[in-house]
């Protein structure tokens, strides 16, 4: 697996740098996407190969100018499967060595008539579809699962794997999400997947002794050390719910986790007391699996008061971090980023979005704290973080055409605040719109950019859900705005 994750990121990033297989191609007017492996070819051209089809099947250019992007061979389609991306060409034409920048005209347009030459009717008409970059960019290379589109070994194993999701038990991702260590989250995953070295699994590797180190009297096994073991059995009645451990069975690992983090014998308890349960479950089978291989290395035995001290004092330190913790760092930066909103022309902006439709609300605020005007914008956009990209962008050309300069810009929208920040969209599919947004921003070099969260972004939230629901695309005055600050 290491080996295939290697051979994927250097095809990957070979195709995102220069449309040649390892600099040159393997033969003469071939790429990556067509190459044929000769005879001889070396043990990491061929693995590199091997990934073509998935990088085929899970990566797609964004078109800029398309003079890198091959026509026939490379994914250029977004919505389209590998298979149906191929089946979308004219069968009457036989595929030769041309670039997406074929289809365009001299104005970056789609050429309808070479589109629906060389395309199936319900593909050429769409083509209008496809989000592309300014010209003057790079065709750019995404995978289409990340959502950055950036490639990365994790992000094409959960690509190949991703068919199995339907599968997945939600059971793993309550462990994973707990807030207790890594090392307790590991223990229970093993636990929940019998992954645990037992009795009988030892024996056969081993040949060690089948019999329960601490009592000697049944098969070593997860439900007899965590349930039926007298240690065990004391402990659980011991502890303030009193619970029998002989009277626990269950018919899997699994279900004793799912037990321990949803007690349904606890009725109507409130949320504390369950997750108390929880906490004192998870502490105690982590220290009868710790004082059973502390009985078999090093011949120490332990008391059921003993563990029961252990596992009080592992809740007591457990339960400080079950709950989220407070963000104070957060709180800070709003503050810090408010502070710099004080005595500067400020532009709150926030966008409304639902079904395909989208309204940005804009609302300009004077130096000197007094509300002078809005903008509203109607916009034809289905994505939110989409419509939160463009309101932004209205912004900063309203701003531009009334000749503002200094001001500073607020959004709610933290990863669109990062993401200009870093110059890198915050999410691949908004690429188009993004560049925009930033071609917008370089011809307003004194513009800063914030972030604030929503009830710091009351008046701008106000004005983008009034302009969606009647709606309404223009300026508003001081006067038209003063109902909408006040709500």
């Amino acid at each position: 697996m290491q080996q295939k994750e290697r051979f994927e990121r250097l095809g990957f990033r070979k195709l995102g740098s220069e449309d040649k297989f390892l600099g040159n191609p393997i033969q003469s007017g071939h790429s990556f996407w067509t190459a044929l492996l000769p005879g001889n070819a070396s043990f990491g051209a061929r693995g590199i190969l091997a990934t073509r089809d998935l990088i085929r099947k899970e990566s797609c250019f964004i078109i800029a100018n398309g003079n890198s992007v091959d026509l026939w061979n490379s994914p250029w389609i977004p919505w389209l499967e590998w298979n149906s991306f191929r089946a979308a060409f004219n069968p009457m034409i036989v595929p030769t060595l041309l670039k997406v920048s074929s289809l365009l005209n001299d104005e970056g347009d789609w050429d309808p008539l070479l589109a629906h030459r060389w395309l199936v009717p319900s593909v050429a008409s769409s083509l209008h579809l496809i989000k592309s970059l300014p010209s003057s960019q790079h065709d750019l290379l995404v995978w289409k699962d990340a959502t950055d589109g950036m490639f990365s070994p994790k992000v094409a194993y959960q690509s190949i794997i991703k068919h199995r999701g339907n599968n997945l038990d939600v059971i793993w991702n309550r462990i994973w999400k707990l807030n207790i260590t890594e090392r307790l989250k590991m223990f229970l995953w093993k636990l929940g997947r019998d992954a645990l070295p037992f009795g009988s699994r030892l024996q056969r590797i081993f040949g060690n002794p089948v019999n329960c180190v601490l009592c000697g009297e049944s098969v070593d096994s997860w439900l007899h050390l965590f349930c039926h073991c007298p240690l065990a059995k004391a402990t659980w009645f011991g502890s303030q719910w009193a619970i029998r451990g002989e009277n626990l069975n269950f018919s899997c690992p699994r279900d004793f986790i799912l037990w321990l983090l949803d007690p349904g014998f606890l009725g109507s308890a409130s949320t504390e007391d369950r997750e108390a349960f929880s906490r004192f479950g998870i502490c105690l089978c982590d220290e009868l699996w710790n004082a059973r291989n502390k009985a078999y290395h090093e011949q120490e035995f332990p008391t059921c008061l003993g563990v029961l001290a252990k596992v009080n004092s592992a809740c007591s330190a457990m339960r400080r971090a079950w709950e989220e913790p407070v963000r104070i760092d957060a709180q800070v930066s709003w503050d810090s980023d408010r502070d710099r909103l004080n005595g500067r022309r400020t532009v709150y902006v926030d966008a409304a979005c639902k079904d395909l439709r989208a309204t940005a609300g804009i609302v300009m605020k004077e130096a000197d704290g007094s509300f002078s005007g809005a903008l509203t914008v109607q916009l034809a956009v289905s994505n939110p973080l989409e419509a939160e990209t463009l309101a932004l962008y209205h912004a900063v050309l309203w701003c531009a055409s009334q000749n503002w300069r200094q001001v500073v810009f607020v959004s709610d929208c933290q990863s669109l605040v990062r993401g200009i920040h870093s110059r890198a969209a915050p999410n691949w599919r908004l690429a188009s719109s993004f560049w925009l947004l930033l071609h917008a921003i370089d011809l307003h070099p004194q513009a800063e950019f914030v972030w604030l969260p929503r009830t710091l972004n009351q008046v701008a939230h106000n004005v983008c859900q009034w302009a969606f629901n009647f709606p309404f695309s223009g300026v508003l005055s001081a006067e038209d705005l003063a109902p909408l600050v006040a709500m």
